[in-house]
């Protein structure tokens, strides 16, 4: 392995873990992360069915309210169909209010918090750009 080659391997892994770094203290220092008051209803067989179709549907909206914020407005269409993704493992936690329900419908209001180290691994694999902003540096990367 060349000496350049060293470097540029070692920075390269200097500016992940910076970036992760940052990531973590911007969702500590604020609500880039997190998405509150989501409006969820579901009708279902069930009660319990509803409600999981809900929290899902709900997280799913989260994600996406927050994946926009993290990407440039231009580059919203290459974001993946929300219904195409799995929000759990970016979920760091939720909390449920206004809870109605009757034997087929569920409706709530959901707050999400999403993980910043998960969305980075999300963006790092993905094919758009993202960046941090609002008080925070930008950073914009290509993939």
């Amino acid at each position: 392995m060349t000496k350049h080659r060293a470097i540029f391997i070692l920075f390269a892994y200097a500016a992940q873990i910076l970036f992760v770094s940052g990531l973590i203290g911007a969702a500590q220092a604020g609500d880039i992360f997190s998405v509150d008051k989501i409006a969820v209803e579901a009708t279902a067989n069930t009660s319990a069915e509803a409600r999981g179709l809900a929290l899902l549907r709900g997280q799913r909206t989260g994600l996406m309210t927050v994946l926009r914020k993290l990407t440039q407005e231009q580059n919203w269409a290459e974001l993946p169909d929300p219904q195409l993704i799995d929000p759990e493992p970016y979920v760091l936690g939720f909390r449920v209010s206004d809870e109605k329900s009757s034997p087929r419908k569920y409706e709530a209001k959901l707050n999400v918090s999403f993980n910043p180290e998960s969305l980075s691994h999300f963006f790092a694999n993905a094919a758009c750009r993202f960046q941090k902003f609002k008080h925070y540096n930008t950073i914009i990367t290509d993939t």
